[in-house]
């Protein structure tokens, strides 16, 4: 069965059709006299995909008397990955699709999956473990050198994932930062008195900063920059209105980081994936609440990835808030912001939301 690059969304499919394809008329959509290729000819660009599911077993993925646990193949690369098909694309043509895209089985590759029928599932990712591995070499092995070969490895190619989430904040932009307490006689701090912290005020150190170095914790709207600062019913606020006086670039890690073109990265596709899974992690471990007690030892990771990002001459990153509903940012320097106004706001409420204690869910780093 022949298929043109009508039939496709990604990019890199439609290309290597149109440049590899013989003019004919399309199986699946209505195209004639189009580039087509055969359909079995492009098992090559998904049998990296393929590689990364495994049929599910017996003893460990389901037991004596349960039903094998697990999905079609072809179901779950639909639904995990970015569409394959265009939107002219019914059930049975995807189905045809794919009976033709294994019409020639491989038998010699003993790793792929024989059947699109098979009932599968995801294979074990390994950036969870190369995070982990990551942070308790840091914690609790060495702080400022990474002699291992496989941590080299993952720090080495955070400079190209940060490129592909670099942005650009545009002079006038507003942000705010927001301190418990006020001035004398009922007002707010003074402008001078809602920038950084001193040196001698940062000795353990935040989410981003080292101990003794300073940044400028911002947020994207007021409400944020005063959950941030976990303040109590009844609770005068001093918050302050940073303006961004030049452009300035910043790593974004509250992006959605999904592949859009699965089929574009051939056998580094498994390094796509950790790659974007790095960043989406990034972003959690800057904002998720520690325990007070552990913050100079827990920090100290994101601390060590913020140096890299740092030393490529970005100004700061932007983060999710665990707290409130807006972003965050962190400077680096105060040399792009200027204070325009401080007020002072009172907490008339604070909400909170808890559920029944889950021994089996639970942020084992914040007890």
């Amino acid at each position: 069965m022949y298929c043109c690059a009508n039939c496709f969304v990604s990019p890199t499919l439609k290309d290597h059709v149109n440049t590899e394809g013989s003019v004919a008329d399309c199986d699946f959509c209505p195209s004639k006299d189009v580039k087509c290729v055969e359909v079995s000819a492009l098992y090559e660009f998904f049998e990296p995909i393929f590689e990364m599911y495994r049929e599910t077993e017996y003893g460990r993925d389901y037991f004596k008397g349960e039903d094998p646990r697990g999905e079609v193949l072809s179901s779950l690369i639909e639904n995990d990955w970015y569409p394959i098909f265009s939107d002219d694309f019914d059930e049975d043509m995807t189905d045809n699709f794919w009976d033709a895209l294994v019409e020639r089985i491989w038998v010699d590759k003993d790793n792929l999956p024989k059947d699109l029928s098979a009932l599968c599932i995801e294979k074990e990712g390994s950036f969870e473990n190369y995070w982990d591995s990551f942070s308790d070499y840091l914690k609790n092995e060495r702080r400022f050198t990474i002699e291992r070969e496989e941590l080299q490895h993952f720090t080495g190619f955070l400079p190209e994932l940060l490129s592909s989430i670099e942005v650009k904040v545009k002079q006038g932009e507003e942000y705010y930062r927001a301190r418990l307490g006020q001035g004398e006689k009922t007002k707010p701090f003074p402008n001078e008195k809602m920038g950084a912290p001193p040196s001698e005020k940062t000795l353990i150190g935040g989410r981003a900063n080292p101990p003794g170095i300073p940044f400028l914790y911002l947020s994207d709207d007021a409400n944020t920059a005063i959950a941030e600062v976990r303040p109590w019913k009844g609770a005068t606020v001093s918050v302050a209105k940073f303006i961004i006086t030049k452009e300035i670039n910043l790593i974004d890690l509250t992006q959605s980081f999904y592949i859009k073109d699965q089929f574009a990265y051939g056998e580094d596709l498994p390094f796509a994936i950790e790659d974007n899974r790095i960043l989406g992690r990034l972003g959690r471990e800057l904002s998720k609440p520690v325990n007070p007690d552990k913050i100079s030892i827990e920090y100290i990771p994101t601390q060590y990835v913020t140096e890299i990002i740092r030393n490529l001459k970005y100004d700061g990153m932007i983060y999710p808030s665990a707290l409130g509903k807006g972003k965050n940012i962190v400077l680096f320097t105060e040399n792009a912001v200027h204070c325009e106004n401080v007020k002072l706001y009172q907490v008339d409420s604070v909400d909170f939301t808890s559920s029944e204690f889950d021994p089996w869910n639970v942020d084992s780093d914040y007890l």
